[in-house]
């Protein structure tokens, strides 16, 4: 398989979709989904000798399912008349050096920016309880802004 990455060339373990949760297999290199609904076949890229690749569409809509940086970032840069707002497509997770003076506690050399519009200057943050729960990360995102 030529251009594809073998799961011990990646830091994150492979994800997998299967049609049940007979077929599920967790290890360091391996995650495995179980959908309660159909996907059509389209969703699937055929990429040679029977292996499918979700498609960027289904990509984008496994993703906006959990981090909620990529609805906001749908939501901001849809069209009007497809319920959005019409902005420019933000940078996600756009790197932004913080100076020593300007750190507080528990704050490194450089934060990511959920969205940013490098033109406008704009950076918005999203705080959502599914990844800042803990105490430690609530007093890290409050530290950042």
């Amino acid at each position: 398989m030529g251009g594809l990455l073998r799961p011990s060339q990646h830091a994150n373990p492979a994800h997998f979709i299967v049609p049940n949760t007979l077929s599920r297999v967790r290890t360091a290199r391996i995650t495995c989904s179980v959908f309660d609904r159909r996907i059509p076949s389209s969703a699937f890229v055929n990429v040679g000798d029977g292996v499918f690749v979700a498609s960027p569409e289904l990509c984008l809509l496994l993703e906006a399912r959990t981090p909620k940086e990529s609805q906001l970032s749908i939501l901001s840069s849809f069209p009007g008349r497809l319920g959005g707002y019409g902005f420019p497509q933000p940078t996600l997770n756009h790197p932004v050096r913080i100076s020593e003076k300007a750190r507080g506690r528990n704050v490194g050399g450089t934060c990511r920016c959920d969205l940013f519009w490098p033109d406008a200057k704009l950076d918005v943050e999203y705080d959502s309880r599914l990844h800042h729960a803990g105490e430690a990360e609530q007093e890290k995102d409050s530290a950042r802004r």
